[in-house]
């Protein structure tokens, strides 16, 4: 029971940051819930804690693919972010303020 919580665990987090990237595997992830809830602690007893993880992981996909929210929550654009040279003196920009008008945010929108 509790190898079937963490992988369940471990599906809701990876679903949580994929964003529309999960739409292809939406089938598996639902296969797989409709797996785990057939899963019983004793004959005819669901387990709570399978029926609540496996709750999580739909809500987690139902948030990814309604949700608008930032690809990234990095300070700084994504060229400067991996530039070397930045790299090493990176901790000098700590708690610097940006210009909104002048970030480059990417979004994932609802699909």
């Amino acid at each position: 029971e509790m190898e079937i919580i963490y992988y369940l665990n471990i599906m809701r987090y990876v679903v949580e940051n994929a964003g529309d990237a999960v739409i292809p595997y939406i089938d598996k992830v639902v296969a797989a819930v409709d797996l785990v809830l057939k899963y019983e602690e004793r004959p005819g007893v669901i387990s709570l804690q399978v029926f609540k993880a496996a709750n999580k992981l739909i809500r987690s996909l139902i948030h990814a693919l309604i949700t608008c929210r930032p690809k990234e929550y990095r300070s700084v654009d994504p060229t400067l972010w991996n530039d070397p040279n930045w790299k090493n003196v990176h901790y000098e920009h700590w708690g610097n303020v940006i210009d909104l008008s002048a970030a480059n945010v990417s979004w994932n929108a609802p699909s």
